[in-house]
């Protein structure tokens, strides 16, 4: 009897844990939103261009900063893509015997990258993939 109410005890502890970390991500994960719709929203404001188009009556200005980095990766096309049963990686089993639906395909497109094996130096020091 005793056993079971500190077992019991354990568990209210860990779970209240467990609510108090989720708490502090879901707080993160607003703040980061906030953020991330407040430079959309000056993104808009300034009219800059995004991917090569031009915002209503705007002119494309030097970027600095923060859109030097939209510059950069606009031009960037993806070299492959990742086919897994899992939409996101929360979820996914860390151990791929675990299920065999749990097995990703790597396509790496030729056309785009044209020494696919390039694109695979390294991974074998990761343990996974997301």
């Amino acid at each position: 009897m005793m056993s079971n109410t500190v077992e019991l005890c354990r568990q209210l502890t860990q779970a209240r844990n467990e609510l108090n970390n989720l708490r502090k991500r879901l707080q993160g994960l607003q703040a980061q939103h906030r953020k991330d719709v407040s430079h959309l929203e000056k993104l808009l404001a300034h009219g800059h261009c995004l991917n090569g188009d031009f915002l209503q009556g705007s002119s494309c200005k030097p970027n600095s900063g923060d859109d030097t980095k939209l510059d950069l990766l606009s031009g960037w096309k993806p070299i492959g893509h990742i086919i897994s049963w899992f939409r996101t990686k929360n979820g996914t089993p860390r151990q791929g015997s675990v299920s065999s639906l749990s097995r990703g395909i790597m396509k790496v497109d030729k056309s785009v990258f044209n020494n696919p094996q390039h694109a695979l130096e390294g991974l074998h020091e990761y343990s996974h993939v997301w």
